[in-house]
């Protein structure tokens, strides 16, 4: 059973399954319900037919960055691969700005083997965990999930199956949950009514109800 309120969502899949492409889609999705999306995703960079690496992507800008290739030299080890130092200060950079922490949804894409080691976005992901407003989504394959589950058990894993498709409805639905329970505490909700007053006062509940209907929003956040 996952925990009631987790903090972050492990998007699964096998390797090269095509997680990146679906969590492309599910942040579309997001977006167009006027929640906010940001992080990264590794891009596979392809010669012919074949894997050659990847780069990476603020979801944000679109701005795009060298990331890691297969048997490069002069770059950070892993595995099979090489990892510019450029591109993991780039990524990681990403992740600790000011709109990624206010994000309704933050994705990292991926959060792997070298993650678990310690290295690559592991840093980025654990202040996120910490300090970020929405929740986490990390992009992870089938086999390490186990670990990844246990690495942060402390905060509670919701585990998505990127293959299946429901998902993307199951995930879209997560930023919702999160703010209107966020709107139930009686020192927010005043808050934003103070913001909101003489200006557009009725905005949230609009947006809220374009989404679903009002005993959807109390049921979600029960």
């Amino acid at each position: 059973m996952q925990p009631r309120d987790s903090r972050i969502i492990l998007w699964v899949g096998a390797k090269h399954s095509g997680k990146t492409t679906a969590v492309s889609h599910l942040v579309e999705n997001i977006i167009h319900k006027e929640f906010t999306v940001a992080g990264i995703l590794s891009v596979s960079v392809y010669q012919g037919s074949e894997l050659r690496g990847y780069d990476v992507v603020d979801i944000t800008t679109r701005r795009k960055e060298f990331l890691a290739r297969i048997g490069q030299t002069g770059l950070v080890k892993f595995g099979k691969f090489g990892f510019s130092k450029k591109g993991l200060m780039f990524g990681n950079k990403v992740l600790m700005l000011e709109r990624t922490l206010k994000a309704d949804l933050v994705v990292v894409d991926e959060f792997g083997p070298m993650e678990l080691h310690g290295s690559g976005w592991r840093e980025s992901v654990d202040f996120l965990i910490e300090k970020a407003k929405g929740m986490v989504m990390l992009v992870s394959r089938e086999e390490i999930v186990t670990d990844v589950v246990k690495l942060y058990e402390s905060t509670g894993c919701e585990i998505v199956n990127a293959g299946m498709e429901q998902s993307q409805d199951r995930v879209s639905i997560l930023p919702m949950k999160s703010y209107a329970k966020w709107l139930k505490n009686p020192d927010n909700g005043a808050r934003l009514r103070e913001t909101l007053f003489g200006s557009r006062p009725c905005r949230v509940r609009e947006m809220l109800n374009k989404r679903v209907e009002k005993r959807e929003i109390d049921r979600i956040s029960e």
